[in-house]
């Protein structure tokens, strides 16, 4: 096997001001896979991916706004384009090499979230997301026919909400509260084919203390509730979890 990446990053900050910063990067990379044997069996066929390249781009951009020393604001958007090219052979009585195809995918990511410490033992934050994907995949990049199915380009997103509470009433003892959902309506029935993504609803409850014994001995109990609930048209994969976590950490 062999692998290759390459990457170049570009960055800048603006202060304008004592309430507002600005901070924006751009990234583009490339990275080449080869493989030597990577293969799905059946008795009469062998299929090898031999090739993987991968080409993208991605920008993100914050603007921070503090007008008062106890709270902050913050805007940030993400943009990811990624184009994966793999080539498979497939074999029977023959070797058949295909040509490489292109399965692109475009993500745009926006988050905002706010941060408050009314006291200085007490830190709130409370944030919100939207994640819009687009994703062309390998079958509509082939060329069509009676056999292959066109397959339209698949639009899928995501919200989800965050808040998070700490509090520190001595220098040893930390508490600390979170809960996230997030909401997912990505189901799409094609009347010529399977249906294509996912629909769910998900919640994750957490609290946990972090309990400073000596400089060399954290002490971390954590309780964990997570829910799973899909809708039934795109799945059934539902669940409900108690976690229960004990962490000891040493350092000397």
């Amino acid at each position: 096997n062999r692998t290759q990446k390459v990457s170049w990053t570009l960055g800048g900050k603006i202060v304008p001001n004592r309430f507002f910063t600005f901070t924006t990067q751009v990234k583009q990379r490339w990275e080449d896979n080869e493989y030597d044997t990577l293969a799905e069996v059946n008795p009469g066929q062998q299929t090898f991916l031999v090739f993987l390249k991968l080409d993208g781009i991605e920008e993100s951009s914050t603007l921070t706004w503090k007008p008062y020393r106890w709270v902050q604001n913050s805007l940030k958007y993400q943009f990811f384009d990624t184009v994966y090219m793999p080539r498979q052979s497939a074999q029977s009585t023959g070797v058949q090499v295909y040509n490489i195809s292109e399965n692109h995918m475009i993500t745009s990511q926006f988050t905002y979230d706010i941060t408050v410490q009314p006291i200085d033992p007490l830190l709130l934050m409370l944030s919100y997301s939207h994640v819009q994907n687009y994703v062309r995949t390998l079958a509509a990049s082939q060329p069509g026919g009676t056999a292959l199915p066109y397959i339209p380009t698949f639009n899928s997103g995501d919200n989800s909400w965050l808040f998070s509470a700490s509090y520190s009433p001595t220098e040893y003892l930390t508490l600390t509260n979170t809960v996230t959902y997030i909401i997912s309506p990505n189901y799409v029935d094609f009347s010529d084919g399977v249906p294509y993504g996912s629909n769910f609803k998900e919640l994750t409850v957490s609290t946990g203390i972090e309990w400073t014994y000596h400089k060399w001995l954290k002490i971390s109990p954590t309780y964990e509730y997570a829910s799973y609930r899909d809708n039934s048209l795109a799945g059934a994969g539902n669940y409900s979890a108690n976690i229960f976590k004990f962490d000891v950490k040493f350092a000397w």
